[in-house]
């Protein structure tokens, strides 16, 4: 954890530190700024293709065109300012808890299911394009061909 009121170096650690789980940006002094760093945080970590830190908007603003503001930026979680240490620390620790969900939602399951999910895309563009060419009492006996030569077993996994 640290903290940094300049953006410009906060944004080169976090782009240094991609691992980052949580991030509080406090707009109360400085709302374009802190706008300004949440798209460069968000540009960071689409150039690097990892998942986004959790970010946590603090805001002084209650009135709701500052808060529709500060949730145009898609900020995970908000804090009124003044916040205690125990606000924020529940604020991380939410903030935290989702980053690490979101990462093992897309190391795991969502790859397979996306990896099946293109398999069938690809069966389905193979039927398509077959169809014209091949009689129609052939078909599914060459898509068997097809599936057998791209099972997992034939592929070595």
């Amino acid at each position: 954890m640290w903290q940094d009121s300049d953006p410009a170096t906060a944004r080169k650690q976090i782009e240094a530190r991609m691992s980052v789980d949580c991030i509080l940006i406090d707009t109360t002094h400085d709302e374009s700024g802190g706008f300004c760093f949440v798209d460069a945080v968000r540009q960071a970590v689409k150039r690097k293709g990892s998942v986004p830190p959790a970010i946590i908007g603090m805001t002084g603003a209650t009135d709701l065109a500052a808060l529709k503001r500060l949730f145009a930026k898609h900020v995970d979680d908000l804090l009124l300012h003044p916040s205690d240490s125990d606000a924020v620390l529940e604020a991380f620790m939410r903030g935290a808890a989702l980053t690490r969900l979101r990462r093992e939602l897309l190391s795991s399951r969502a790859i397979q299911r996306l990896s099946h999910i293109n398999l069938r895309m690809q069966e389905m563009d193979l039927h398509e394009g077959l169809r014209p060419v091949v009689p129609k009492k052939n078909l599914s006996q060459v898509l068997r061909a097809f599936e057998d030569r791209a099972s997992p077993s034939c592929l070595g996994m």
